[in-house]
């Protein structure tokens, strides 16, 4: 859903305002980015590959910059910082997420 607002706001904002800053726009393209890495892991990850986690990750690193370009571009430092708690929030809880190994199967833990 961020992907479509983000995409319908670069359209908007390049054919209503001429001479939209280029590092605003870098933003928006980074953010979209970093959104697409993280929806296709985050599938990968609900599928149970572990391949998936790495792309969340990617996309949460690529987000963070984005958020450094939008911070810079707007002058807003409580919303970057907001942000930047949520997304090492977010990044924590992908880290720390572990996958049953292919020997134990996905059945209850042994005691």
């Amino acid at each position: 859903m961020g992907i479509l607002f983000d995409l319908l706001y670069l359209l908007a904002s390049s054919t209503i305002i001429a001479g939209i800053p280029f590092l605003a726009t870098m933003s928006l393209v980074t953010d979209m980015v970093g959104a697409a890495l993280g929806l296709i892991g985050a599938g990968r990850m609900f599928q149970g590959e572990v391949q998936g986690k790495i792309q969340v990750i990617y996309g949460l690193a690529v987000g963070f910059v984005a958020e450094i370009l939008v911070g810079i571009t707007l002058h807003s430092p409580g919303r970057t910082l907001g942000a930047w708690a949520v997304f090492v929030c977010l990044y924590y809880l992908v880290v720390v997420s572990r996958y049953p190994s292919p020997s134990q199967g996905s059945g209850p833990p042994p005691r």
